[in-house]
């Protein structure tokens, strides 16, 4: 009867009725029963309920709620697992109970179908709050039965929560849960379609920054392009090459440099040693050499670079600037503060005149020359004011 008018209340729209008649009840319960059906449906209503006060992470009772969401698997209830999820989601400090508890009940809806009113709701408010908490795949994962599944208005519903989740890049997360539904209704066999859906996965996920994911479909879609086109083909270079940036940014910056080199010499041979995408080759090899921990290799590297820039492209051409940053960087990181700082000085007013003086790598450079002034007095014996980053903070490359 209790657990009945706690509902009712909730649904009348007076939620702190409902939690004092909660607390009321649970106080009446020995706390030797919370194993007792009663208890456990108390429970279920408190974790509902717990979201409208501001209830210190170590409630009791909340806690023991959570417990038994994380401990009973579905027998305590898919809805009251939900809402123990989003209590720890919404905690500061570490989340991994949440995450594994995220994960059982991500799994768990996945045997609904996409149009089950009451699973969707779940699924949208999982994966709001999942979203905030800082896993957007996780959100994307949730929501995804609903966009290729649900009713027009569920659609709606999910897509309006991605965009509040995502913003701008709201359309690729949107575009990967579509994509990635056709690719599994693809036939196995259908081999062009399968690397069309393969390119456009890896392209998007490259630019949501999940280079975990384009690394995988950057895979697939070189397997099948080398089942369907000629070595040389120019989509077969430049998905090797991409192939090698994500696997350096997923942090293996030795097997990056050695794909770009085995890269080099095919590009040459089919573009010629001057066409802008070799000098691009030349540029990640120098790059992922200085990542690798030869700072002196990749001085070197891009000081050879630059003079074939200058002459291809022009002086001006951003790709030339990023080149003389990248020589600045280095020339600091081999030990020489006070060249950097000169040869920063220097660049940044010709990247005012280029880019303008709002452009990240404006913005960058001039954080790079705070930051090798405050090396130059540490290396003349001074020490630098402490900034927000710390006392020097660090240095940044320019891609390019």
């Amino acid at each position: 009867m209790q657990c009945l008018l706690i509902r009712g209340l909730e649904q009348l729209g007076d939620p702190e009725a409902a939690y004092q008649v909660a607390a009321a009840a649970l106080a009446e319960l020995p706390r030797d029963t919370q194993t007792d059906p009663q208890r456990a449906d108390l429970l279920k209503a408190w974790l509902r309920l717990a979201r409208i006060r501001p209830e210190p992470a170590d409630d009791p009772l909340t806690q023991e709620a959570i417990n038994l969401a994380s401990t009973s698997g579905a027998v305590f209830g898919t809805e009251a697992r939900v809402w123990a999820a989003v209590n720890l989601l919404r905690r500061p400090g570490p989340r991994d109970t949440a995450l594994s508890l995220v994960d059982q009940i991500t799994n768990d809806l996945g045997t609904y179908p996409g149009r089950d009113p009451a699973v969707n709701q779940w699924r949208l408010l999982l994966a709001f709050h999942a979203g905030q908490a800082g896993y957007p795949a996780t959100a994307q994962q949730l929501l995804a039965p609903i966009i290729t599944g649900g009713t027009t208005d569920q659609q709606d519903a999910a897509q309006l929560v991605l965009r509040a989740l995502e913003g701008s890049r709201s359309d690729i997360r949107l575009q990967i849960i579509i994509l990635k539904a056709e690719l599994d209704a693809t036939p196995a066999t259908a081999d062009e379609d399968r690397l069309r859906l393969h390119h456009a996965l890896a392209g998007d996920y490259g630019r949501l920054g999940d280079y975990p994911h384009a690394l995988q479909h950057g895979t697939e879609e070189l397997a099948y392009r080398r089942r369907l086109q000629h070595p040389d083909h120019p989509n077969v270079l430049t998905t090797r090459g991409n192939i090698a940036s994500w696997t350096g940014e997923c942090g293996d910056a030795a097997a990056a440099l050695r794909l770009f080199r085995e890269l080099l010499p095919d590009r040459v041979r089919v573009l010629g040693p001057d066409h802008p995408d070799v000098l691009t080759i030349r540029n990640h090899i120098a790059a992922w050499t200085g990542e690798g921990g030869d700072a002196a290799a990749a001085l070197r590297l891009f000081r050879e670079l630059l003079p074939d820039r200058v002459r291809v492209l022009g002086p001006n051409h951003p790709d030339v600037l990023a080149t003389l940053s990248n020589i600045a960087y280095w020339t600091g990181e081999c030990g020489d503060a006070a060249a950097a700082l000169r040869l920063f000085g220097e660049l940044l007013p010709d990247l005012v005149r280029v880019l303008g003086p709002d452009h990240p790598h404006v913005l960058t450079t001039r954080r790079n020359i705070a930051y090798w002034t405050a090396r130059s007095g540490c290396d003349a014996g001074h020490e630098p004011e402490a900034g927000p980053d710390g006392p020097a903070g660090e240095s940044e490359t320019i891609g390019s």
